[in-house]
């Protein structure tokens, strides 16, 4: 599925669309967000690890509770274990992000 970079001049959430909805990307506000560096400019982890999400739809799934999660979690604790749901789910992730 190619999923489109924008609609109507708003950027799409990748996971979101994955999963059947369209919902603009939250960019900078979502936990998978990367901040640019020297590098890379700042974007969707997603955008960047070769993930075939299509055809995987519990996976998708998967990873949008994760960014729920993420999004509510309260303590530092609370974060690191949903981090590490996150690095089982993708262990590519946790090469790319260190």
């Amino acid at each position: 599925m190619v999923v489109p970079e924008e609609s109507h001049g708003v950027r799409l959430c990748q996971l979101q669309y994955r999963a059947g909805r369209i919902e603009p990307c939250p960019g900078a506000d979502c936990p998978f967000w990367e901040e640019g560096g020297a590098a890379l400019p700042a974007g969707c982890i997603f955008e960047r690890l070769d993930l075939d999400l299509d055809e995987r739809p519990g996976l998708v799934h998967a990873l949008l509770q994760v960014r729920r999660g993420l999004d509510q979690a309260v303590t530092r604790e609370d974060e690191e274990e949903t981090r590490s749901l996150f690095y089982r789910l993708v262990p590519a992730a946790h090469d790319e992000t260190g």
